[in-house]
C-alpha cells in the first residue's frame, strides 16, 4: 500500500469518525435514546459528573484491554491504533455536543425526525470507517476477539454484544436514577437501522478502493458480462416453485439439447472457495426462513470489513461461477439467482416453472417421502425461504412474470410437454438472433 494510498485511507477514516460522533450527539439531542454501543456512556454522563466522549474513551479502553486479553500473541500491535481511535472519537463526540447543543425539538415527530436523521448520518459515518479499511474500531475489534476464540459467527455475537450494552445501560439508569433514563425507543430504532443502513451505504461507497488506489472503478456485473461474452453460448436459467418438477425438467432440456446441468456442483465451488463445510452450505443455500431475523444478524458483519457473513459469501461465490460458466460453455443453471446475475446476458433464455398446491405436494410427498401431515407445511416453509433469499440477493421479487422469458404451469402440461414447451420456445428466441 503506498503512502498517497494511506494518507487518502486515513483521511477518509477520520472523517468518518466526526460523522459517527455528530450521528450519536443528535440522536442525544433527540431524547429518544441512542445506538446501542453508545448507551452505557450516554447513561453514565447523565448521573455522573464525566462527559459522555470521557465516557466513551474509558469503555473502549476496556474493550482493547478484554481484545489483548482474549488473544494474547494472536492481537496485533496495529490493533494499538485503536487507543488513538478511541480518544479521537471522544474528542468529537464531545465537541459536537458543543456544536450542536442549540438543536431543540420537543414535539414527537420532530424527535423522530431528529433520530431517523441522526441513524442516517450514523451509518454514513460507520460505512465510511468501514470502507477506509484502516483501524477496526474497539466495539468491532472486542467482537471480532471473541468470534476468534469463540468459534462462533460475527453476526449472532455481535447482536448479543449490543443487547449485553443494553441490558448494562438498564442497570446503571436504575443506579443512577431509580428510572429508566436515557434509553428509549430510539435505542431499538437503531438497532434495527443503522446496520440496515451501513449496508446500503457499504454498497454504494464500494468505488472508494479505486479511489483510494488511484485506479479505475470495477465495472458491474452486467458491464462485465457486455465486455467479455464473444460467442454467446446458450444459457438456460431454471426457476421453480417447489415440487413444481423444474430440477427434472432442467436435467432432461440439458441432455436433450447436450448441454451441461449444475445446480449441486456449485455448492461444491463455494465450498472450496469460503472455507465453509459443503453440510453447512447446502443447508443454507437459497433458504432463508425470517427475513427479519436474517436483517438483525446479517447487519452486524456490516460494521466489519474484515468479517464477512458467510451467507453473503457464498452467494458472491456462486455468482461469480455463475457468471465463468455463462461466458464458457452453454448450460443450463438450476436456481441460484442465475436469472438476476445474468439478466443482461445476451443468451441467456429464463424460465419459472410453477404448478398448483395439489400437484406439488403429491410430488413431494412421492420424491421426498414426506407425510401428508407434514407435507403442506413443508412446501410454504421452503417456497417462503427461498423467495426471501431471492428478495434479498436478487433483490427483485421471486416468481414476477416480466423476469422470465417463459412461465409454465408443469401441472397442467406435464412435465415432457412442460419440457418440450420450453425446447420449443428456447430454439424460437435462439433463430430470431
Amino acid at each position: 500500500m503506498s503512502i498517497r494510498e494511506i494518507v487518502k485511507r486515513y483521511l477518509f477514516f477520520i472523517l468518518g469518525l466526526f460523522m459517527m460522533a455528530v450521528g450519536v450527539v443528535l440522536s442525544t439531542r433527540s431524547n429518544l435514546g441512542t445506538s446501542p454501543i453508545s448507551c452505557v456512556p450516554y447513561v453514565l454522563s447523565l448521573g455522573l459528573p464525566m462527559t459522555i466522549g470521557q465516557f466513551t474513551f474509558l469503555m473502549n479502553l476496556l474493550f482493547i484491554i478484554f481484545q489483548i486479553l482474549l488473544l494474547r500473541k494472536q492481537f496485533k500491535s496495529i490493533q494499538l491504533l485503536q487507543v488513538v481511535v478511541a480518544f479521537l472519537f471522544a474528542y468529537f463526540t464531545d465537541f459536537t455536543m458543543g456544536l450542536l447543543s442549540w438543536v431543540n425539538v420537543t414535539s414527537y415527530p420532530a424527535q423522530v425526525g431528529l433520530f431517523v436523521l441522526s441513524c442516517l448520518i450514523l451509518a454514513l459515518g460507520v460505512s465510511m470507517e468501514v470502507t477506509a479499511d484502516v483501524v477496526m474500531m474497539a466495539g468491532e475489534g472486542v467482537v471480532s476477539a471473541i468470534t476468534i476464540v469463540t468459534k462462533k459467527e460475527f453476526g449472532k455475537l455481535k447482536v448479543a454484544f449490543d443487547v449485553t450494552l443494553v441490558i448494562c445501560g438498564f442497570l446503571f439508569s436504575f443506579i443512577l436514577f431509580h428510572r429508566l433514563n436515557g434509553i428509549r425507543e430510539g435505542t431499538v430504532l437503531a438497532a434495527l437501522l443503522v446496520g440496515t443502513l451501513v449496508r446500503l451505504i457499504n454498497k454504494r461507497l464500494s468505488f472508494m478502493d479505486a479511489v483510494f488506489k488511484g485506479t479505475s472503478i470495477t465495472m458491474n456485473t452486467s458491464q462485465v458480462l457486455t465486455t467479455i461474452q464473444k460467442s454467446h453460448p446458450l444459457v438456460v436459467t431454471i426457476s421453480r416453485e417447489y415440487g413444481s418438477g423444474g430440477r427434472d425438467i432442467g436435467k432432461k432440456i440439458a441432455a436433450d439439447l447436450g448441454i451441461s446441468f449444475y445446480d449441486t456442483q456449485l455448492l461444491k465451488t463455494a465450498a472450496e472457495e469460503t472455507g465453509l463445510s459443503e453440510k453447512f452450505i447446502a443447508e443454507n443455500d437459497q433458504f432463508i426462513p425470517n427475513l427479519l431475523l436474517n436483517q438483525l444478524l446479517s447487519q452486524g458483519y456490516a460494521f466489519s470489513k474484515k468479517e464477512k457473513d458467510p451467507l453473503n459469501a457464498i452467494y458472491e461465490s456462486e455468482k461469480r461461477a455463475i457468471m465463468k460458466l455463462a461466458n464458457t460453455e452453454s448450460c443450463v443453471i438450476m436456481e441460484h439467482c442465475s436469472d438476476s446475475i445474468l439478466a443482461d446476458f445476451k443468451g441467456s433464455f429464463h424460465v419459472f416453472i410453477h404448478a398448483d398446491k395439489a400437484s406439488r405436494m403429491k410430488r413431494i410427498q412421492y420424491e421426498y417421502g414426506i407425510s401428508e401431515k407434514n407435507v403442506e407445511e413443508t412446501l410454504h416453509k421452503t417456497d417462503r425461504a427461498r423467495e426471501t433469499y431471492y428478495q434479498i440477493y436478487a433483490e427483485r421479487k421471486w416468481g414476477r412474470i416480466k423476469n422470465y422469458d417463459l412461465t409454465v404451469n408443469s401441472a397442467v402440461f406435464g412435465l415432457e410437454k412442460t419440457t418440450e414447451l420450453i425446447e420449443e420456445a428456447i430454439k424460437g428466441k435462439e433463430a430470431t438472433k
